[in-house]
């Protein structure tokens, strides 16, 4: 027993510095991405910046997920207060981290191809906005 929690503690930590160090490309990704968006409209086909910042920052938030997700759980364990919070929010932002990626590579595609975007590259940014919103927001009640 005092192994598994010395190895949550653990793994709970490197779960945290690791959200903290996400946040950096993550807040970068989605500025990014508003200046691409913009680039875009005006005739550019350049997304490959923000297509690969997008996917590393997917990756990085996996990495971060996963030591969270495997970290043994005592028996009994029921998330309250901030903690609780956190976790809400995880299940808004994680599929959302997968939702947006895949959004983005379907607009991409048809930039690349020089079709019409239509409102993809519209929901694409909202749930990006609140992709970034949900994350910061649930990094946030577990640092303050």
């Amino acid at each position: 027993v005092q192994r598994d929690l010395q190895a949550r503690s653990d793994m709970l930590k490197i779960h945290q510095t690791l959200g903290l160090i996400t946040a950096v490309p993550m807040t970068t990704e989605f500025v990014l991405g508003l200046v691409t968006s913009g680039n875009v409209a005006n005739g550019s086909t350049d997304t490959g910046l923000h297509a690969v910042l997008g996917i590393s920052t997917a990756v990085l938030y996996g990495t971060t997920a996963m030591f969270a997700i495997l970290a043994p759980k005592p028996k009994g364990l029921k998330p309250s207060g901030n903690t609780g919070v956190h976790i809400d929010l995880a299940w808004i932002h994680a599929p959302l981290m997968i939702a947006v990626p895949i959004l983005g590579g379907m607009v991409n595609d048809r930039v690349q191809n020089h079709q019409p975007v239509g409102d993809l590259r519209d929901i694409h940014g909202i749930l990006a906005a609140a992709l970034v919103l949900s994350y910061l927001t649930s990094m946030t009640v577990m640092t303050f």
